[in-house]
């Protein structure tokens, strides 16, 4: 269950007795955790994160990792490097990003794709996004029109609202691509749809061009 969805009247009582009751599991750790964080108590919230945590549980090392992050970067950045070992897309993404952007430690581009290559492997199409504007922008490493053209296509394919914009540009500019205004226009369209509003304008203009 999503965070803001939770019920904080039901799930307090009920995670705060199955937390009582002996050794409870890690889940029911990190489940007591969200419900405090949920309320707002973050000091809670952070101590049952990090007991999770300790104890294996790869979404409550990235929570912690969320919760630290201003803060204590560089463990921000271990945290989502355990749960990353553990598999996780969002600790995999969330290192993917401290790598990038030079989080809790020194930039390292190699590392940074490295991670977010493990999250699209995984269909995070946010991690898919993200890498292609690395590829777009030519940055971090050499630019590669062919490699961020396919990542754009794939975070299309999984809802991407950016990479629609993203790749609606490139296949009007004819960027590493032949131009084609129509998938441009579909594309613009699409992202318009679902309520972007750089779409709106740009799908009006390519509308009026033609």
């Amino acid at each position: 269950m999503e965070q803001d969805r939770i019920d904080v009247t039901l799930a307090m009582p009920a995670c705060t007795e199955a937390y009582a009751g002996g050794t409870p599991a890690p889940r029911i750790i990190f489940q007591l955790g969200r419900v405090y964080q949920k309320t707002g108590d973050a000091a809670k919230a952070k101590a049952l994160y990090l007991e999770a945590s300790n104890a294996g549980h790869a979404v409550a090392m990235v929570n912690l990792g969320a919760m630290i992050e201003d803060a204590e970067l560089e463990q921000a950045r271990g945290w989502y490097g355990k749960a990353a070992e553990l598999g996780n897309v969002l600790g995999q993404y969330n290192l993917a990003v401290a790598y990038a952007n030079g989080i809790g430690g020194p930039v390292d581009a190699g590392k940074a794709v490295d991670f977010y290559r493990k999250a699209v492997d995984q269909g995070d199409s946010v991690a898919a996004y993200n890498l292609a504007v690395l590829y777009d922008e030519g940055k971090l490493v050499d630019r590669d029109m062919a490699q961020a053209i396919k990542l754009y296509e794939g975070a299309v394919k999984g809802g991407n609202i950016n990479a629609m914009v993203n790749l609606a540009i490139t296949l009007e500019k004819g960027d590493g691509v032949t131009a084609d205004k129509a998938a441009a226009l579909a594309l613009f369209e699409r992202a318009a749809a679902l309520g972007d509003l750089e779409a709106v304008e740009q799908a009006a203009r390519l509308r009026k061009a033609d």
